[in-house]
């Protein structure tokens, strides 16, 4: 199997980053909505939040394969893409789990 740590190392730090803004975002967002502030300075906070970097959005993370790096056929219980989560249960590696064969 091949390992992709670089994109998994990406991944990582795209949510490091997401976590950082988060708190930022927030709080752009309740002064944003505040009706007591002049509309003026409402528009500014819009501006200020639009022009924040789009990478570090919650819906820009991948989930990836712990073992591979692999984003399709992401299992999510396991943290495992479908083949290494089917090698996994073959040999008997994964709990409470059935290998098919035929």
């Amino acid at each position: 199997m091949i390992i992709k740590l670089s994109l998994i190392n990406i991944e990582f730090l795209k949510r490091m980053r997401y976590r950082d803004f988060e708190k930022k975002r927030k709080i752009l967002e309740c002064l944003k909505k505040n009706q007591n502030q002049a509309k003026q300075l409402r528009n500014h906070l819009w501006q200020l939040k639009v022009s924040k970097n789009n990478k570090s959005r919650l819906t820009k993370q991948v989930d990836r394969c712990c073992l591979t790096g692999r984003t399709k056929a992401y299992i999510k219980n396991f943290n495992l893409s479908r083949h290494a989560a089917n090698l996994h249960a073959f040999e008997g590696l994964l709990q409470n789990t059935k290998t098919k064969s035929w």
